[in-house]
């Protein structure tokens, strides 16, 4: 009976766990989201695109 209980209880132990680190995961995909629906990350690629160009060009001369 002990047996059954302990390991109930590392079941218990074990969804609380996950749950846990879901709710980790989930708050980074919102983040995540977030960060790709902003202006400032398009700005940021934008100009990291354009450093690429230009560098880009200038081993083409």
């Amino acid at each position: 009976m002990a047996s059954i209980k302990s390991s109930a209880k590392d079941c218990q132990n074990r969804i609380a766990a996950m749950r846990a680190r879901l709710s980790s995961y989930m708050e980074e995909l919102v983040r995540a989201r977030e960060e790709l629906n902003s202006r400032a990350l398009v700005r940021n690629l934008l100009d990291l695109l354009n450093q690429c160009l230009d560098k880009t060009r200038q081993l083409v001369e």
